[in-house]
């Protein structure tokens, strides 16, 4: 494959990804660039999958025990919370009625909630928030963001 030909696929690709939303714009581009060379009749190499640890067997109906006895038995369609999800749940419980800082966030969310994030990991959930207009920040004297709800 030509210089010439390469750009303009990845080009067709930049394009198609672009009419997905931001999340899945990364693995949209990968996928169109995948499409766009089988058309082409090259062979695509895939990653590997992360998860390499074997699936395990289904127990049998008959075998589970009950979840409405067992308080304690692991619901199978309980995720846990992300980031995301957890900011989701502080901005409809009244918590961003005043105006918090992304320390106070991590460390409510961690001694009320349970739930421990890295600051890394809450910084782009509250950027995804405040551009869709959920939250609003203000920046503070000493610099630092201080959010509240929109």
């Amino acid at each position: 494959m030509k210089n010439d030909e390469l750009k303009a696929l990845l080009k067709k690709a930049a394009e198609i990804s672009k009419a997905v939303d931001d999340s899945l714009r990364e693995a949209a581009f990968h996928r169109a660039v995948d499409v766009l060379l089988g058309n082409q009749g090259m062979a695509v190499p895939h990653a590997p999958r992360k998860d390499k640890s074997p699936s395990k067997p289904k127990a049998s109906s008959a075998v589970q025990k009950d979840d409405k006895t067992d308080p304690f038995a692991k619901d199978s369609k309980r995720r846990s919370v992300g980031p995301t999800t957890a900011l989701k749940e502080l901005i409809s419980e009244g918590y961003f009625n005043s105006p918090k800082r992304i320390a106070n966030i991590q460390s409510h969310l961690k001694h009320k909630k349970g739930l421990s994030f890295p600051v890394t990991h809450l910084s782009t959930p509250l950027v995804r928030l405040l551009r869709n207009r959920i939250i609003d920040r203000t920046q503070a004297e000493d610099g630092q963001y201080e959010y509240k709800k929109a």
